[in-house]
């Protein structure tokens, strides 16, 4: 598998959880992180290193992952990210490789759930978790620096 078309794939997939989610299925998910959580819901979110995917949310929701099984840490930002996309109503996302098609009123949405991505990409430890899948070994990689808010800055990242 050739890794670059790998990330391309996952950004895909996850840009069409975010624009196009079930409500029901995240709003469900939502009250069972809060009520397993409860008042831990407050933990610091800072330097988390791995990247939450909205498909953890549609595994709680449908009950394929035990909660008890998954770091708080992890818990408490995908509650952020449910919150996140309920702040706007679901809508079709039209992807062809990198290439995302959405109604005129909704682009806005595409352009910010595309910057988050990357974002939470730089954040995160793919790096390292790829080259140790590929290697068999663990790799940590040292960042230079954190880059997200420079990403979030971005007016362009999806032009």
């Amino acid at each position: 598998m050739n890794i670059t078309h790998g990330i391309d794939g996952f950004v895909v997939r996850e840009m069409n959880r975010r624009c196009n989610y079930d409500r029901f299925m995240l709003t469900t998910a939502l009250m069972d992180i809060e009520n397993y959580l409860g008042e831990v819901i407050q933990v610091s979110k800072a330097d988390y290193s791995d990247f939450v995917s909205l498909r953890l949310a549609e595994q709680i929701a449908d009950g394929t992952v035990d909660m008890r099984l998954i770091a708080n840490e992890k818990l408490v930002e995908l509650h952020g990210l449910i919150i996140d996309s309920l702040l706007h109503k679901p809508f079709p996302l039209i992807c062809i490789h990198d290439e995302f098609k959405a109604s005129p009123v909704n682009m806005n949405y595409v352009r910010q759930h595309y910057i988050d991505i990357f974002a939470e990409l730089s954040l995160s430890n793919i790096l390292s978790d790829i080259l140790t899948e590929v290697n068999g070994m663990p790799n940590p990689i040292s960042k230079f620096g954190k880059i997200d808010h420079l990403i979030r800055q971005s007016n362009y990242a999806l032009s």
